[in-house]
């Protein structure tokens, strides 16, 4: 006999059993769901499917938060006890810690732009030279008899490509300075932190 009353809401029947030996609550399901029609078990089974899905993403993004404040709290913690030990602050050290993340992660940003423009810059020497050599194929043989005419200048095109390049050029010379700057501005900084830790 079921152990709830039919007061409580849908009786449990986990306990009493039928002749074949299975639960009252396996029937009663089952009498449920045969009165539910096919497209509705088959809308509401995709709907628990996404919920699930939308579910392990946010488990997911959980767990990696959890996963960094752990690892936050962890250097926290040793900080305190460098603190204790030491004198020196645990927040300051953390704060220089990211900060020396943060320049590691844009000198890795500056290394890759820096490559992308040195192919660059090699691609327009090389079209710089082919342009410069172009010009006639007997360039190099000198005339045996002297007609007046001149040695072929560059036309005005040929003058603005080469403005252009040389303005190119320039723009990575700029660039390349500045990548170089930044990078001995990161190690100074890296330096004072070291001598920081250090006094």
């Amino acid at each position: 006999m079921p152990v709830s009353s039919a007061m409580d809401g849908p009786p449990s029947f986990s306990v009493a059993e039928d002749g074949d030996g299975r639960h009252f609550s396996e029937i009663y399901a089952r009498q449920l769901i045969s009165k539910i029609s096919r497209e509705e078990l088959e809308d509401k089974y995709l709907r628990l499917q996404e919920d699930n899905q939308e579910l392990k993403k946010y488990a997911r993004k959980q767990e990696e938060k959890i996963k960094k404040m752990a690892t936050k709290l962890l250097r926290l913690v040793h900080d305190k006890k460098r603190e204790a030990t030491d004198g020196v602050s645990a927040v300051n050290n953390v704060d220089t810690r990211e900060k020396i993340a943060d320049l590691e992660a844009k000198i890795v940003d500056l290394e890759k732009q820096n490559v992308g423009l040195k192919n660059k810059l090699t691609v327009a020497k090389q079209q710089l030279q082919t342009q410069g050599k172009r010009a006639t194929p007997y360039d190099h043989v000198k005339p045996r008899v002297q007609t007046g005419i001149h040695a072929r200048t560059p036309s005005g095109n040929q003058l603005k490509k080469d403005l252009r390049v040389q303005g190119h050029d320039m723009k990575l010379e700029q660039l390349c300075t500045a990548w170089f700057r930044m990078l001995r501005h990161a190690s100074d900084f890296q330096v004072s932190v070291e001598k920081e830790k250090e006094d």
